[in-house]
């Protein structure tokens, strides 16, 4: 790693790859592709060792576990799957939003999984009930990025309209909103006099109307 040098091309996909992960172990890397596939490879050899069809899922996001046995997949259908990768393919499914899912991270853990979806919510997952435990709501707009505090007390989000959201788990308190518009958060629901035009202009910068 300290001398920047590759170690190592991997092919196999014959379309865009639209996500990574690697295993906390080091070993494993997993990639999705616009290829309909979702394949499996041994970072030492470089071969591909496993290909999961994903049936026209359209998968956005995968996330390993830290026990490194078990693939999150975020898909377009608005489901989660979890592959034991151990399997031929057998899966679990969450199911709870409702449009596609964007991101998916887990705890460090591996008890919960967070979930960003375009129905404008972050989901947090118990993994062993496959319940969703809390529900947290963005403001008008989808959810591409998720991230939990190596302590697993934090969660950031990170939202098509370029805010990022900070959120105590335990307590779902919004902490802390990183924004460079002016007038991010401000709620023009039932601000009365102004135009569509300047309405459209506000949210622009940052306003939301509910």
């Amino acid at each position: 790693m300290n001398t920047g040098e590759c170690l190592n091309t991997l092919y196999g996909h014959e379309d865009w790859i639209w996500s990574l992960s690697l295993s906390s172990d080091g070993k494993t890397l997993a990639s999705d592709s616009s290829d309909d596939s979702i394949k499996l490879w041994d970072i030492e050899t470089g071969e591909c060792f496993k290909t999961l069809k994903s049936n026209n899922q359209n998968v956005n996001s995968i996330a390993f576990n830290p026990h490194c046995n078990t693939l999150a997949i975020g898909c377009n259908d608005s489901k989660i799957n979890l592959w034991n990768i151990d399997s031929e393919g057998d899966f679990e499914v969450l199911e709870g939003h409702a449009d596609s899912v964007f991101s998916v991270v887990f705890s460090p853990d591996g008890k919960i999984l967070a979930s960003g979806s375009d129905d404008e919510t972050v989901k947090l997952w118990d993994i062993q009930t496959k319940k969703c435990l809390k529900t947290f709501y963005w403001d008008n707009d989808g959810v591409n990025g998720v991230a939990i505090s190596s302590d697993g007390k934090i969660l950031a989000a990170g939202g098509w309209n370029g805010i990022i959201k900070i959120w105590n788990i335990q307590t779902g308190e919004c902490i802390k909103t990183l924004s460079n518009k002016p007038y991010a958060n401000m709620n023009i629901t039932n601000a009365t006099g102004l135009t569509p035009e300047q309405k459209s202009s506000l949210k622009a910068l940052g306003a939301i109307e509910q």
